[in-house]
């Protein structure tokens, strides 16, 4: 059976959206569902946590982030100076901008390299 604009009688129309009215409840039921096949252990006072995998990531992510950053910055220097606009008397007024991020570059990218370094390896 429809309505008089077409639409059958279990659609109505609110607004510019078609609402469907299934006539079933819409909540969400999840107390028949199954158990998670790999449950999440939680941890105890005292167990052992090793946070180097996590730390060596961050490491790695932030070092890579600012080499990028450091490329960036002089890759913008050149094509600025390959358009013409800017001279090459006018690029000591990036040094305000890059000596910073040049001494921070080396120093993240030392502390990374540094502590990978000491890290004992399984190969010995």
């Amino acid at each position: 059976m429809t309505q008089g604009d077409g639409l059958p009688d279990s659609v109505m129309v609110s607004g510019d959206a078609l609402v469907a009215s299934s006539g079933q409840d819409d909540s969400l039921d999840y107390s028949g569902d199954a158990a998670s096949k790999n449950p999440v252990v939680t941890p105890q006072f005292g167990d052992f946590y090793d946070p180097r995998p996590q730390e060596d990531g961050a490491r790695r992510i932030i070092a890579y982030l600012l080499i990028g950053l450091l490329w960036f910055v002089v890759g913008g220097m050149f094509v600025l100076l390959a358009f013409g606009s800017i001279k090459v008397i006018d690029i000591k007024e990036f040094a305000v901008v890059l000596g910073p991020i040049v001494t921070l570059v080396s120093a993240a990218t030392g502390f990374y390299y540094g502590t990978k370094s000491t890290v004992p390896s399984n190969n010995a």
